[in-house]
């Protein structure tokens, strides 16, 4: 008994890390997760290539400065969740395999506490209510295992059955109310729910992911599920309150699953790794889903070239031959690109994000030209005159940008 108690006492101490200075962080490993505790709030959680639990925020106008290293040891991707104004939980693997908490109470970070089990996945988890949380994790059986805090104990562990070949994703929408999603063994997406008295069968919904699921919900009845798909694009499902979507693209160039939070009605945001390690972040604003936003791997942008704020408004000549006009707002970049004005074989459109020099974007041909195709552009700013492609897909010809 005395030896079990210091070898618990002794995996205590080896998590519980003393919190560090908001510094840099030089990449993450795995999957971003990602919670809200309030309008216009985000907190961002990785797992530092230490092996340590990193975070970053958005306070509404702008975001942290670095990342917060906040210690432990961690063997996976963490979960996070908000239950109430100024609090958030966060769960990880540790180094025994058991499930671990850390949480903020609106004043200060606890320590890190050991739920127990066995984890073969990251964990993920929801909450329906205030002081409520459901966790969820891979075992390893390979089934989906269930543990609940109901406001003043942990439950133990209840199997949930399934054939898991990913982490969990779980969001609540109401009351009482919780909706699982996972990747099968056939590659597709499959669901399971909580209606308030039972849970459900498996529901397939079929896809042919390449990741973990992520799951978000900005109203009663409303779900928004992301996946990477084949080609390593983010991919988005959505149930309408009475039906399934089909799978949109939403382009990019994953190197990790998503993770998706809603911090109001109508309102997502969308966190990934991207190619250059860094943080990636895309959101729907209610109307229409915005380019990709670099957070970098240190979380701070690079100044322009120059140092100075720059306007790539105007027209540009291309190494394809064709001319392109750009607009600039702020640091959103239109373009409109064609071969000749009156028969062009090809015309195209693109819009994406400036950040610092990068410019990630979505571009695709439109009919006026008989060439239709479409991908993504990972642009360099050289100079205020000089622009050059370091990633196309798609078929893009072009290479380099002058004016």
């Amino acid at each position: 008994m005395k030896k079990a108690m210091l070898l618990a006492a002794l995996l205590a101490l080896v998590l519980v890390a003393a919190i560090g200075p908001a510094c840099a962080v030089s990449t993450f490993k795995d999957d971003p997760a990602v919670s809200s505790w309030g309008d216009n709030r985000l907190d961002v959680f990785v797992e530092g290539t230490d092996s340590a639990l990193w975070h970053k925020w958005w306070d509404g106008s702008s975001w942290s400065s670095g990342w917060e290293n906040l210690g432990g040891i961690l063997t996976s991707s963490p979960g996070a969740v908000s239950w109430g104004y100024n609090r958030i939980d966060v769960f990880g693997k540790g180094t025994d395999n058991a499930l671990w908490h850390k949480w903020w109470d609106g004043s200060s970070w606890s320590g890190w506490e050991s739920l127990g089990g066995g984890l073969t996945s990251a964990p993920t988890v929801s909450s329906w209510s205030d002081n409520r949380l459901d966790v969820f994790v891979k075992g390893t059986d390979n089934a989906l295992w269930h543990k609940w805090w109901d406001g003043s104990s942990w439950s133990g562990w209840e199997s949930l059955g399934g054939g898991l070949t990913s982490a969990p994703a779980a969001v609540s929408w109401g009351p009482n109310r919780i909706d699982v999603f996972v990747k099968g063994t056939d590659n597709a997406l499959w669901h399971k729910w909580w209606d308030g008295s039972s849970w459900s069968g498996w529901e397939s919904l079929g896809g042919v992911l390449t990741s973990a699921p992520t799951v978000s919900s900005w109203g009663d009845n409303r779900l928004d599920v992301f996946v990477k798909g084949t080609d390593n694009a983010l991919w988005h499902k959505w149930w309408d309150g009475s039906s399934w979507s089909g799978w949109e693209s939403l382009g990019g160039v994953l190197t990790s699953a998503p993770g998706a939070v809603s911090w109001g009605y109508n309102r997502i945001d969308v966190f990934v790794k991207g190619t250059d390690n860094a943080l990636w972040h895309k959101w729907w604003d209610g109307s229409s889903w915005s380019g990709w936003e670099s957070l970098g791997a240190d979380g701070s942008a690079s100044p322009p070239p120059g140092g100075a704020a720059i306007s790539l408004t105007g027209v540009w000549n291309c190494d394809d031959g064709g001319k392109y006009y750009l607009r600039q707002m702020d640091n959103t970049l239109w373009w409109y690109g064609e071969l000749d004005p009156l028969s062009p074989s090809w015309s195209n459109v693109a819009r994406g994000t400036i950040s610092g020099d990068t410019i990630q974007m979505d571009w695709a041909d439109v009919p006026k030209g008989s060439i239709m195709q479409s991908g993504i552009l990972k642009l360099e700013l050289l100079s205020s005159n000089e622009i050059q492609a370091e990633q196309k897909t798609g078929g893009f010809a072009g290479s380099r940008w002058t004016r």
